[in-house]
């Protein structure tokens, strides 16, 4: 799971160690509402992230096992 820029905050102020990665994680995820297929085979090769949950309609060319009227969970292939 990659850091998320509201939730993990808190963590980077406890320790600070954390907030390189941290930074990269939440700017590496920045536009995700307009990821395409490349955006996502980015983020695996990058972080070894193999499945998302993305609002629908989804993104072309992500395999998606599950979805329901707002979101399909889908493998990055």
């Amino acid at each position: 799971m990659l850091a998320d820029n509201e939730k993990d905050v808190s963590a980077v102020a406890v320790f600070p160690e954390l907030a390189w990665q941290w930074n990269l994680e939440v700017t590496d995820r920045e536009n995700w509402a307009q990821f395409t297929l490349a955006d996502f085979e980015r983020l695996k090769k990058k972080y070894g992230v193999t499945w998302v949950i993305v609002e629908q309609p989804g993104v072309a060319g992500l395999s998606c096992l599950y979805a329901n009227r707002a979101v399909m969970v889908c493998q990055i292939p």
